[in-house]
């Protein structure tokens, strides 16, 4: 028995040691796209409009699909990156009827920290 209450002691006082880690980093999430918009004039080629509240903190915008046929999602698929609150996705062949796209932007930071997934669907 007291064996074991020497043992957990030094366990606890070995965990409780902090100076010899790293400081948390101060990470700034970077804020969530807003107004996503998606337009079409083909069902083939997709535009993308959105807004951010500080644009000056952004390094890129992540582009994001995910396609949905049936009612069988597939997963999300990364489509590249831009520069500009404006993207063009386009298809290898138009969306048809019982398909569902969805769009989702991501705003990247220099430090390359990325924000939450900001979508809209577009079905035919």
């Amino acid at each position: 028995m007291k064996r074991l209450i020497v043992i957990a002691l030094f366990v606890f006082a070995a965990c409780a040691r902090h100076d010899d880690l790293p400081a948390p980093l101060d990470v700034q999430v970077p804020p969530l796209p807003q107004n996503l918009s998606v337009s079409t004039a083909d069902n083939q080629t997709f535009e993308l409009d959105w807004d951010i509240d500080d644009p000056s903190a952004i390094d890129q915008y992540g582009i994001y699909t995910q396609i949905t046929l049936l009612g069988q999602a597939f997963p999300l698929e990364y489509q590249g990156f831009v520069d500009t609150t404006y993207a063009q996705v386009i298809f290898d062949t138009p969306v048809t009827s019982g398909t569902a796209v969805t769009f989702c932007v991501t705003a990247v930071t220099v430090e390359n920290v990325e924000s939450s997934l900001a979508c809209e669907t577009y079905s035919e």
